[in-house]
């Protein structure tokens, strides 16, 4: 199973304002994966995970973004893979055909070595990072300065401007990779510059959130 937090508790703690820290008092996130982990009959662990990976981290995640990135230069990607019949014929398989000591995706790469070469079954996994820690040290660094200024920190209320500082600080002298966080916060303070700034009525923020979402 997949969870890739931008923070520790220890940094929320330091990040959050008193009055959002109040507001979240009690919550816990983790209910979310209990409640999906109760529906499944799936009893080995592995195989328990990976229901909860399907309704969680692919639709909202990794298939969004996929969706968004592809869409974005006018290409519609498809996934083969995420065939029902073929994803619910994987969910019934053991979790011993689905990895094998520190060997994941066993089966996968055992069933393609009929069509695929060596070199491209054991080529190790890479991803599509974005080189946000390179941009905010460099040429983006005065617009994420702008937007996350103390003055605009402090006006929204959700962060405490003396961490957001020292995280920027620390960051920008090469003294710890934020970048990852630093997106975060960027983000939120742009989406309240399109939805929260121009004042509009909940029913309103909805239509705009769907307009802007296609």
């Amino acid at each position: 199973m997949n969870w890739f937090p931008l923070f520790n508790s220890d940094t929320k703690q330091a990040l959050l304002s008193r009055d959002v820290k109040e507001a979240l008092s009690g919550y816990d996130r983790s209910h979310v994966f209990a409640e999906h982990l109760a529906r499944t009959d799936a009893t080995e662990p592995l195989n328990r995970m990976l229901y909860v990976d399907t309704k969680l981290w692919l639709p909202d995640d990794l298939l969004a973004r996929g969706d968004k990135t592809s869409m974005a230069t006018s290409l519609e990607a498809r996934v083969p893979l995420l065939d029902h019949k073929l994803v619910e014929f994987a969910a019934s398989l053991p979790q011993n055909l689905k990895v094998k000591g520190l060997a994941r995706k066993y089966l996968l790469k055992k069933v393609s070595q009929a069509w695929l070469p060596p070199a491209i079954i054991q080529r190790k996994k890479k991803g599509f990072p974005v080189p946000f820690t390179l941009w905010f040290r460099k040429e983006a660094r005065p617009f994420l300065r702008d937007a996350l200024s103390p003055s605009t920190v402090r006006r929204r209320g959700l962060f405490n401007p003396l961490f957001v500082e020292k995280l920027l600080g620390e960051h920008e002298r090469g003294f710890a990779d934020h970048g990852s966080l630093l997106y975060g916060l960027l983000s939120v303070e742009l989406w309240q510059r399109r939805f929260m700034d121009l004042g509009l009525r909940p029913e309103q923020q909805s239509s705009a959130l769907a307009a802007h979402a296609q």
